[in-house]
């Protein structure tokens, strides 16, 4: 234990930002002002600004940084990505991640300071995979609220990204028992229908550890729907959050590339940016 980020930073050459996401900003700032290589948790930053201002400093002092969109190595994204190219030309892709949480929880996650609720802790995870696949949108429109009672930060959101005549829809609630899917790929070849959220963080909460033989593995699998109606199984690929952080020391002792770019998250930030005031102004927005 140490008694201050001072003496941590003493004592380390690359600090994880792992901290409330209001604070982010301050302690990769300070990291990165002592030469610290930076791994900083989604969301990035709470403004574009300060996006802006860190990517200016880890320039200026040679250093490493990226964010935690870990879910790039999700098993369900990668098998995504294994099924897409049998679809043809995507039109539709729909992304769920939903959750049956009620209650109100104790904590900062529920503190409305700006930097919190659903769109800033699951949307980064769900923006970033559909960047990934598809590049920026032309524009976007977003239904944001609060339903839980009591609530005072966002647990719902519908977030509509348009790329011409294709649509990428994101819905993230935490009022939704029965799940929806967590993917739904339609293109003009067949469609990928894809159930369950991957494994990996639950296992890690459960002690397993990430070099164990079977962590990753995921038991549901994916259906892919052929033209002519036939329907096949999709096998899930293992999840891989170890690969981030094998990225990250072939970034600082190699000099390879950061696992994920900070400009990535930067625009991450700016979809959100962008999908808080479609909501209040109830119109469509060009990205």
């Amino acid at each position: 234990a140490v008694a201050n980020l001072s003496s941590l930073l003493d004592r380390c050459d690359l600090v994880v930002v792992a901290s409330p996401n209001a604070t982010h900003f301050d302690i990769a700032r300070q990291a990165l002002d002592a030469g610290k290589h930076v791994v900083i948790d989604k969301p990035f930053t709470a403004t574009l600004d300060q996006a802006d201002e860190l990517i200016a400093l880890c320039e200026s002092k040679g250093c490493k940084l990226t964010v935690f969109h870990n879910r790039r190595w999700d098993s369900d994204f990668l098998t995504v990505r294994k099924a897409m190219p049998e679809l043809g030309a995507i039109q539709l892709y729909e992304a769920h991640w939903d959750r049956f949480r009620p209650a109100l929880r104790e904590g900062w996650k529920e503190v409305p300071d700006g930097t919190t609720g659903i769109l800033n802790d699951l949307g980064p995870h769900m923006i970033d995979q559909v960047l990934q696949l598809f590049g920026a949108p032309v524009s976007l429109s977003c239904d944001i609220v609060a339903q839980r009672q009591g609530s005072q930060i966002d647990d719902y959101f519908q977030l509509i990204l348009h790329y011409g005549s294709m649509r990428a829809i994101l819905g993230c609630s935490t009022l939704i028992a029965g799940a929806r899917p967590r993917f739904a790929l339609h293109g003009d070849h067949g469609s990928f229908v894809k159930y369950g959220l991957d494994p990996q963080e639950a296992a890690m909460k459960g002690g397993a550890h990430p070099l164990d033989p079977d962590f990753g593995i995921d038991p549901s699998d994916g259906k892919l729907t052929g033209p002519d109606g036939r329907t096949e199984i999709v096998r899930s690929e293992r999840g891989r959050y170890c690969d981030f952080y094998e990225a990250v020391a072939d970034a600082i002792i190699d000099g390879a590339a950061v696992p994920v770019d900070p400009g990535d998250a930067r625009q991450v930030m700016h979809i959100i940016a962008l999908a808080r005031q479609s909501a209040r102004e109830g119109r469509r927005l060009p990205v």
